[in-house]
């Protein structure tokens, strides 16, 4: 985090470093105020490969009828999930932005036997991803990040909250050292000029790094026609399909 700082304040062009980020003086102030909201902001603006993780989401509520709530149907209460949706999950604590939301595995036979002579084959596969929202609700009396989904035992691929520089990629750490050289030159010298420029050449850093990561890999992009995404609502307004909005934000100038 030192290094990623002195990096920015070099080049906001500081005539002086930093040697921790609790020091005493303007610069670590500066420095300890905005990384970690800076961090948050770049790992939300792409799903970093380096970043991701799989976990099982903890079941909060279900609906009526469901194999975790078998009572019979009847008039909705804030027990329940928000309509339409059958089922309600924790946002896990160190998730930044829910990517996906996949089925359990299924056992099914898969491709050719590993061993033919007892016709052993891939135990198990994952379905398609669903549809899903997150959303907010109150929670043994405190309000907690939540996702709403149809699915049954739900698995959660997220962007996670990565505190260890030392597993950034190195133009994601570029971009970092350059968003975060732009609010620094705001706050310590005010030179709006320079800050829009720095912001500028963050966006460029992002974007080299979103290429970069999404090079790692087997990626398949599905382009879909407008006359689909002009209908991209079922028969709830559950948004349907895989249509993802195009990679953004990025910093806007100053």
């Amino acid at each position: 985090q030192v290094s990623i700082c002195n990096r920015a304040l070099s080049q906001v062009g500081t005539r002086s470093n930093i040697s921790a980020m609790n020091e005493n003086s303007n610069e670590a102030q500066q420095c300890s105020l905005l990384y970690q909201p800076t961090v948050e902001e770049l790992l939300q603006m792409a799903h970093w490969n380096f970043a991701r993780k799989t976990e099982t989401l903890s079941l909060l509520k279900s609906a009526p009828g469901t194999p975790t709530n078998p009572t019979p149907a009847q008039v909705w209460t804030s027990a329940y999930p928000s309509p339409p949706w059958l089922y309600e999950y924790a946002v896990p604590s160190d998730c930044l932005q829910m990517q996906m939301i996949v089925p359990q595995m299924q056992a099914y036979y898969l491709g050719t036997p590993i061993f033919p002579i007892n016709n052993t084959y891939l135990p198990a596969g994952w379905g398609p991803p669903v549809p899903f929202q997150p959303a907010t609700d109150r929670i043994g009396g405190n309000q907690r990040n939540v996702i709403l989904t149809d699915q049954y035992q739900a698995i959660g691929i997220y962007t996670m909250m990565i505190e260890d520089p030392t597993l950034y990629e190195a133009l994601f750490v570029q971009g970092l050292v350059m968003a975060l050289a732009a609010k620094l030159a705001l706050s310590l010298t005010g030179d709006k000029k320079l800050a829009s420029m720095l912001f500028g050449a963050a966006n460029e850093a992002v974007i080299q790094a979103r290429a970069s990561d999404g090079n790692a890999g087997l990626t398949v992009i599905d382009n879909m026609p407008d006359w689909i995404t002009i209908r991209e609502t079922g028969p709830y307004s559950i948004p349907m399909g895989p249509f993802i909005a195009p990679y953004g934000p990025l910093y806007g100038v100053v």
